[in-house]
C-alpha cells in the first residue's frame, strides 16, 4: 500500500496536469481561426492554410485522434454546434486554397478537404447557406475542379431545402421576390400532394436549374430575374404569406 500511494499520487498529477495542457492548447484553437480567416480575407493563403492545419491538429490532440482522421463522430452535435460551423469554414477555404495547385500532393489535399467539407457540412443547419456559398463560388470564379465542385454541389443543395433557381437570380430580383416564392412552397405547396411531389421534384432538378442559369448571360439572367418579379407580384395577389430567409452560417472570425 504504501508503494502504490506515490504512485497514485504521481497519476493524478500528471492526469491533471495534462488536463490543464489540453485546457490550455484547446482555448488556443480560436486564436488560430482568427488568424486564419484574417489572413485568407488579406489574400495570404499560406498564412492562413498554416493556422487551419495548426486548428486542426489541436482538435486532433484535444479528440485524441490520429492526424488526418478527425470526423464529425468525434463531437458532440448538440454541444459543439458551433464547433462543427468553424470546421466547416476552415475546410471550405481549405478546399479553395488547394483548389489551383498544380502539384500531386496539392490535388491530394485538394479532394481531401473537399471530402471533409462535405462531412462537416451535410446535416447540419449551415448546410443550406454552404451550399449556397458552394454555388456562387463555381458561378464567380474559373475554379479547374468546376466539374467536381458541381457535384459536390448537387449532392448537398436537394437536402438544403433553397429555392435553387430563385436564390441564383437574387441579383436579379427584388428584394421580396425570393420571400414570396419561399412563402408559397411552405404555405401553399406544401398543403396539397400535388405541390408536394412538385416541390420533391424540384429539390430533385433545383440544383442542375441553377447552375444552368448561372452559366447564362448578364442580358438572360436580368429577364428571368423579371419573369420571377412578375411571378412574385401575381402571388402577392394572393396574400401568399412571406417566410423569413434561411438562418445565415454564422461567421466564425466573429465568434
Amino acid at each position: 500500500m504504501s508503494d502504490d500511494a506515490p504512485k497514485s499520487k504521481i497519476k493524478r498529477s500528471f492526469e491533471r496536469a495534462w488536463d490543464e495542457f489540453r485546457e490550455r492548447i484547446f482555448a488556443k484553437r480560436l486564436e488560430y481561426v482568427h488568424k486564419g480567416f484574417d489572413a485568407f480575407r488579406k489574400g495570404e493563403i499560406s498564412v492562413a492554410v498554416q493556422n487551419y492545419h495548426a486548428y486542426i491538429r489541436v482538435l486532433e490532440e484535444v479528440k485524441q485522434v490520429p492526424e488526418g482522421k478527425l470526423s464529425k463522430q468525434n463531437f458532440d452535435v448538440t454541444k459543439e454546434p458551433q464547433e462543427l460551423v468553424l470546421l466547416s469554414g476552415v475546410y471550405w477555404d481549405l478546399l479553395r486554397a488547394y483548389d489551383f495547385t498544380r502539384t500531386e500532393k496539392g490535388q491530394l489535399d485538394f479532394f481531401n478537404y473537399t471530402r471533409r467539407f462535405v462531412e462537416f457540412t451535410v446535416g447540419f443547419p449551415h448546410q443550406p447557406t454552404a451550399a449556397e456559398t458552394l454555388r456562387k463560388y463555381i458561378r464567380s470564379r474559373r475554379s479547374p475542379h468546376r466539374k467536381i465542385l458541381k457535384q459536390i454541389y448537387r449532392e448537398i443543395a436537394p437536402s438544403a431545402a433553397g429555392c435553387f433557381v430563385v436564390t441564383s437570380l437574387e441579383d436579379r430580383t427584388r428584394p421580396r421576390t425570393l420571400a414570396i416564392y419561399r412563402g408559397f412552397r411552405a404555405n401553399v405547396l406544401a398543403h396539397s400532394r400535388f405541390g408536394r411531389k412538385f416541390t420533391a421534384w424540384y429539390y430533385r432538378r433545383g440544383p442542375s436549374l441553377a447552375l444552368w442559369v448561372d452559366a447564362r448571360s448578364p442580358w438572360i439572367r436580368t429577364c428571368l430575374g423579371k419573369a420571377l418579379d412578375f411571378g412574385a407580384f401575381m402571388l402577392s395577389l394572393g396574400r401568399c404569406q412571406c417566410v423569413p430567409d434561411e438562418t445565415e452560417m454564422p461567421n466564425p472570425a466573429k465568434n
